[in-house]
């Protein structure tokens, strides 16, 4: 297994703690991601391994999920969004956008286990960090 890097062994302890956060009280506390975002960028620019192209499209990226978020009436939350922005900066665009296609299928099934098992009616709401950190350790894990 190659060298995961300090930043993301962090950011796989914060959306651990995020998770938690997330099932238990429904939110997503902002500044451990914000900070792990900035420990993201902090240790490529130390490790001369920072791509300003590669920075620029997890923005973009990251800024169609907050179009998304504020279109949908935070369906998907800004907290949520903020966290992707910070997998994407952390893991790389290619590695983020594997994550998050893991994570939004990961949830797919969950909501369609919710729907034919638990007979939930289509509007249901659950939380999506616990998606994001499985992606992510599975994302790490590939590695």
């Amino acid at each position: 297994m190659a060298d995961i890097g300090v930043g993301k062994v962090i950011l796989c302890i914060i959306l651990f703690l995020e998770s938690y956060i997330d099932i238990k009280k429904k939110r997503v506390w902002i500044w451990p991601i914000v900070s792990t975002a900035s420990v993201g960028i902090f240790g490529k620019i130390i490790e001369k391994n920072v791509s300003i192209k590669e920075l620029i499209i997890s923005l973009g990226i990251t800024a169609i999920f907050a179009v998304i978020s504020k279109v949908s009436n935070e369906a998907l939350g800004m907290g949520d969004v903020w966290i992707i922005g910070s997998i994407l900066i952390v893991m790389g665009v290619m590695k983020g956008v594997g994550i998050l296609f893991l994570s939004f299928l990961l949830a797919a099934v969950y909501g369609g286990i919710l729907l034919v098992v638990k007979k939930k009616g289509k509007n249901i709401t659950f939380p999506f960090v616990p998606f994001l950190f499985l992606g992510t350790i599975g994302g790490v894990w590939m590695e």
